[in-house]
């Protein structure tokens, strides 16, 4: 009877050990062009701005363009938001800029300026070099539709930090004597 019972026992164990590993949630694996497009864009963030190096950021901006080409808005959209995306990296040093000291900042907006200028000349030197065309998924659709998402996409804690770092990120950049930006954010 004893034997019985442990056998018994044993069984239920078993069972419910089964039954848990067959039913614990898991994480599907990453989307395949969703991670070879953050793998380049890390590649890109790395490299961006190093002397010698335009020839293979062009290499490396045109696959990132064609594998974002190939992708859903979805899956541009997981891409641009998640880590180590523009969406991102924005939502980070606009979070940073309003967590410093008041006596602080200033020298943050230097920084994040500097990162800017470099970006920009290494753009310049790029030249027509650049793969041809606006990224992807801009310039296509609605204007509309395209601002409703963005909305969708941000909390207005988000949006408020972002007027707030954009807003004293122009003002430095004018003392500076450097242009504004396009879009009419000047």
């Amino acid at each position: 009877m004893r034997n019985r019972l442990i056998l018994a026992s044993s069984m239920v164990v078993l069972l419910a050990g089964a039954a848990a590993w067959y039913f614990w949630p898991r994480t599907p694996p990453p989307d395949p062009q969703v991670a070879k497009a953050r793998e380049l864009q890390s590649k890109l963030t790395a490299d961006f701005g190093k002397s010698g190096q335009v020839q293979e950021q062009v290499k490396t901006m045109t696959q990132l363009r064609d594998t974002m080409v190939q992708m859903s808005p979805e899956q541009r959209r997981e891409v641009m938001t998640g880590p180590g995306g523009p969406a991102t990296i924005m939502r980070n040093h606009a979070k940073a800029y309003s967590e410093l000291p008041l006596e602080k900042r200033k020298a943050f907006l230097d920084d994040r300026i500097q990162e800017m200028e470099k970006f920009m000349s290494a753009m310049r030197q790029m030249g027509d070099m650049r793969p041809p065309g606006p990224p992807p998924g801009a310039g296509t659709g609605d204007r509309k539709e395209r601002t409703r998402n963005m909305l969708n996409s941000t909390t207005p804690e988000d949006r408020a930090l972002f007027s707030e770092y954009f807003t004293a990120l122009m003002a430095r950049r004018k003392e500076l004597g450097l242009p504004g930006f396009g879009g009419g954010r000047n």
